[in-house]
């Protein structure tokens, strides 16, 4: 051990000794719990005790009168031929390259998914390519449409058509 580590190392030993003889002091002068302390009950403790607390509040009043009734309904699932209240479609991708978009809806077809096109859209930041779904008119659709992308380990956003 080199010298100029020397008073580093007592100062860390001092500090631990400081605060292990404070813990030590706290544990031993610290006052009785609560829960150490015999418990005694008073005459007037146990006369009221005995008589109605709704005589002291008007709690139990005021919450008769708060109650509040919930119908309970059971939960129906959504049917499987449900229609959605707007046509939707997917938008799975978007590329700058149209090679990459005809790619992902090659691949995207050859899982099962058959509505998917390539759209040329031209924004202020480029011309962009991208790949969705035709409009879908009905939540199994539309799951399964989700579900075969998210195959592919693509995220796509729902898009209402207006």
């Amino acid at each position: 051990m080199s010298v100029s580590n020397q008073p580093t190392l007592l100062l860390y030993l001092a500090c631990i000794a400081v605060v292990t003889f404070i813990g030590w002091l706290t544990i031993t002068l610290w006052p009785d719990q609560p829960e150490d302390r015999p418990y005694t009950i008073s005459s007037d403790t146990q006369s009221s005790s005995t008589d109605s607390p709704e005589g002291d509040y008007d709690f139990y009043s005021l919450l008769a009168s708060a109650e509040v009734v919930v119908r309970i309904s059971n939960y129906t699932s959504t049917l499987k031929t449900a229609k959605l209240d707007k046509p939707t479609l997917l938008q799975i991708a978007a590329f700058r390259d149209v090679n990459q978009a005809t790619q992902i809806q090659t691949r995207l077809q050859g899982v099962g998914l058959k509505s998917v096109q390539v759209v040329e859209r031209q924004t202020r930041t480029g011309l962009w390519y991208l790949v969705r779904t035709s409009p879908i008119s009905t939540y199994a659709e539309l799951k399964q449409a989700i579900r075969l992308s998210e195959k592919l380990n693509l995220h796509p956003r729902t898009l209402q058509v207006n």
